[in-house]
């Protein structure tokens, strides 16, 4: 999810996908929690490597909802 906040913009997006780390550490400046990521303005951040993360969230948890649907 995405919310256009005031005070920044703020992604709903996990961390527990492959090579998060190394990602979240080339993004540029921003904060983090345990679902949520805070970036002030799309200046700070290297939007490839926000595209990447998106990416790879969104697939792990296509990957995961599919899992629930076969059980």
């Amino acid at each position: 999810g995405f919310s256009p906040r005031k005070a920044n913009l703020t992604f709903y997006i996990g961390n527990e996908f492959e090579g998060a780390k190394t990602l979240y550490s080339s993004l540029g400046k921003h904060k983090k929690s345990v679902a949520c990521l805070y970036i002030n303005k799309l200046d700070d951040i290297e939007l490839e490597i926000l595209r990447e993360i998106i990416n790879r969230d969104y697939a792990r948890t296509l990957q995961i909802q599919k899992s629930r649907i076969g059980e």
